[in-house]
Order: structure tokens, then sequence, then C-alpha cells
């Protein structure tokens, strides 16, 4: 015959602490952080929100937000400022990683970023024409096909984030 399973007793005298942040503990503003290899382009800027492309979909990082780590694909990156400045930073970033830590800190190392008006819509519609062709011509290059393939991947988000511009 089968028994059940023995269940241990909850020693109802104990308290246990929680890590949920109430609201009056989350802050007004997200301090956010974005650096490249060559320049650190916002560095503990307090914004409103910020729009990542991650490789498992986009989401918005606000002041609150749970911890953590994800990494990012090529597409376009929103900073939102602050509701006086009314503005936002629109940036086209290659590849990279978030970190949003539980203080409402938000890292981004980026391998590029630049801003969507620095970016040329022609030019990106010939590089991705160019890429197409390398790949259609079919090598026998593992390599080839393989740098064709990221290129597509590349100017197709940087196409993606001018249409959203």
């Amino acid at each position: 015959t089968l028994t059940e399973p023995g269940f241990s007793t909850v020693d109802d005298t104990t308290t246990t602490t929680t890590t949920t942040a109430t609201a009056a503990e989350i802050p007004d503003a997200l301090t956010f952080s974005l650096f490249l290899p060559h320049n650190i382009m916002f560095k503990k800027k307090e914004v409103e929100m910020v729009l990542v492309p991650g490789t498992s979909g986009d989401f918005g990082v606000k002041p609150g937000h749970v911890p953590t780590i994800a990494q990012l694909r090529p597409g376009g990156l929103t900073i939102v400022h602050s509701e006086q400045e009314a503005s936002s930073t629109k940036l086209f970033v290659a590849a990279g990683f978030v970190v949003v830590h539980p203080s409402s800190v938000c890292e981004i190392s980026a391998l590029e970023a630049v801003p969507l008006e620095d970016l040329d819509a022609e030019t990106v519609k010939q590089g991705l024409a160019d890429y197409t062709a390398k790949l259609a011509a079919g090598g026998n290059e593992e390599y080839d096909n393989a740098v064709a393939q990221v290129g597509i991947e590349v100017y197709q988000a940087m196409n993606s984030a001018l249409e959203q511009k």
C-alpha cells in the first residue's frame, strides 16, 4: 500500500523577511549608464525609462525593475529622459549586455552605439543588399556565409530601427 508523503510542520513563531520593495522605496528615476569600449555615452544619468532590444525580446526598464541580466541583440535602444525634459534619445546598438540592479540602476555595456539620426537609410539599404547578394552567391566558405548572415541580421535591425524612428 502507498502511504501519504510526510510534510514537515511549519513553525509559525519565526518570521521571514522579504526583499520586495514597497512603493515608498522605489526611486522616481532610473540611474542609467551606457558603456562602449571607446566611450562612456551615459554615466549615472537619471532617466525615466530605457527600452532595450534583448535577445529574448524587447523590454522596458523603469525604477523598481526586477534584477536582470540580458544579452542585447542588434536593434534600437531608447532612453526616455525625465518627464520635465519630455525627450528621448534613440540609438542603434550592435550587441552587448544589460544589467539591471535591484537598486534601480541599469547598466549597458555595448560593442557599439550610434544615434539613429547618424544612420543613413540609403547606406543601410545598400549594405543589406550587398550582404544579401553575398549570401545568395553561396560560396563554399562557411566563414564567408556566416559573415554574410551576421551582416544581414545587423543591417535588417538597422533598417527596422530607422523605420520606427
